[in-house]
């Protein structure tokens, strides 16, 4: 639809006014078009743009980017809970050691401990739902397509 629609307003930048202005119902404009004229509009487009090597390697080289990105991403968010779980578990130590040489009260450890604790379990139901990420895709880096 995007290419159509750009061939229609020109520029993507006025299509996404006119087209803002279409959903609101503030454009007048209410041209249609036959399921088989869109058909063929998108597979002329496909055939004559997307099987386009060098646009066809770019598109590959966007997604594989995209995707690793988020795969990346995701591992992070896994790592850093991991990470924060080990931290509050040496954290609970710390504070058993310094109530047992009496530096701190009970009700001090009690109301730090509840804290640990709670962020504790909520890392910990995030671990328990987090899908371990895929492995990264190879880079295509604009390899020849044969």
């Amino acid at each position: 639809m995007r290419l159509l629609r750009r061939r229609q307003f020109g520029d993507l930048g006025k299509s996404d006014r006119l087209l803002d202005r279409a959903d609101k119902g503030t454009c007048d404009n209410r041209v249609n078009i036959r399921r088989d004229e869109l058909e063929s509009r998108v597979l002329n487009a496909l055939r004559n743009r997307m099987l386009d090597p060098a646009i066809f390697a770019e598109f590959c080289d966007a997604y594989t980017q995209e995707i690793n990105r988020l795969r990346i991403e995701s591992r992070a968010n896994i790592d850093a809970a991991q990470a924060e779980i080990e931290k509050i578990s040496r954290e609970e130590g710390r504070l058993m050691d310094l109530y047992l040489k009496a530096a701190i009260s009970i009700e001090a450890v009690k109301e730090r401990g509840d804290l640990l604790k709670l962020r504790k379990a909520e890392l910990t139901a995030f671990l328990t739902t987090a899908d371990e990420p895929p492995p990264l895709l190879p880079s295509w880096n604009g390899a020849a397509i044969s």
